[in-house]
């Protein structure tokens, strides 16, 4: 690790900006709900043509709830875009995902 980033990682480390919560800003300009949403409006790039039968989303972040067990877990996954509402994803057996069913 270069000596600069380890300096900068150590104090962003040791002095996190807090977050806060605001109502207005940029990050909410395009808010789309329902019948509107429209996964195929973001870049959705064919990595490794012509093995990837579809685009894929590739820092995706997706949260599951076990309905049963109520276990829950947030994972980053490449998930394939379907539709204009439907993703699919590959989750391994051996991760905590795959047993939250």
């Amino acid at each position: 690790m270069r000596p600069r980033f380890r300096r900068r990682s150590s104090a962003a480390r040791d002095k996190p900006i807090a977050s806060r919560l605001v109502k207005d800003g940029s990050v909410k300009e395009n808010v789309l709900e329902g019948t509107n949403v429209d996964l195929q409006r973001f870049p959705s790039p064919t990595w490794t043509i012509p093995h990837d039968p579809a685009p894929y989303l590739t820092a995706t972040y997706v949260a599951t709830r076990d309905p049963e067990t109520g276990m829950q877990n947030l994972g980053a996954y490449r998930c394939e875009v379907k539709g204009p509402r439907e993703l699919a994803m590959w989750v391994n057996v051996t991760k905590e995902r795959a047993q939250a069913r």
